[in-house]
């Protein structure tokens, strides 16, 4: 569906998006888990936008990623 409103945007806007895969953890406590690689969960100081604990799996090494994995 996202991907159908991105198609019907005009000029070129959709060129710069592309495709990330993101970790969810699902609440604080199995962020505890992830000592500093926690950081990469927090807000941009705004308002909250949700519930939602997001962050692009790319910013993860390996053993953190395990981590984050059998937390979650």
């Amino acid at each position: 569906m996202f991907c159908d409103k991105i198609d019907k945007l005009p000029g070129v806007a959709d060129e710069h998006i592309r495709p990330v895969r993101l970790l969810y953890m699902p609440n604080r406590d199995s962020l505890e888990v992830l000592c500093p690689a926690a950081g990469y969960f927090f807000d941009n100081g705004g308002q909250p936008d949700g519930n939602a604990w997001l962050a692009p799996v790319r910013a993860f090494n390996p053993s953190e990623l395990a981590a984050a994995l059998n937390a979650a």
